[in-house]
């Protein structure tokens, strides 16, 4: 199992779980935690998919300092690495739909440092790869 973890500016840990060679795509688990003074935030997911080539996307915006886009085939949960005018940030945001014309946003941003970045870049960079 290949996993992508980051610590800083909160936790982001990426599972690579499973894949389907038909499409091809792949398969992930994904746990994000950030804590405050008096709160916690708190996401699993269990079973979240990929277009394969869309890591790879993501890996060359990302080695190429330009902004980088994860979204899963859902279109429910994107992983952005932007560059605004303050500096780097890291955004995650998750939609959720119900049967009954309601939906829960959840989206959490933060500013990323030059080290945080350094440690994604490689650990996206060496990403063992079945496709």
């Amino acid at each position: 199992m290949a996993e992508i973890s980051l610590k800083r500016p909160f936790i982001l840990s990426i599972v690579l779980i499973g894949w389907d060679a038909s499409l091809p795509s792949v398969q992930t688990q994904i746990h994000i935690e950030s804590k405050g003074f008096d709160s916690t935030l708190e996401l699993n997911f269990n079973s979240i998919w990929f277009v394969s080539s869309s890591f790879d996307q993501f890996t060359s915006s990302l080695l190429n300092d330009q902004t980088a886009l994860l979204m899963d085939m859902d279109r429910m949960l994107t992983i952005q690495v932007a560059s605004p005018s303050e500096g780097l940030e890291l955004t995650i945001n998750h939609k959720k739909y119900y049967s009954d014309d309601r939906w829960v946003n959840t989206e959490l941003a933060a500013k990323l440092d030059q080290d945080s970045l350094a440690n994604l870049k490689e650990q996206f960079k060496n990403l063992p790869k079945w496709w």
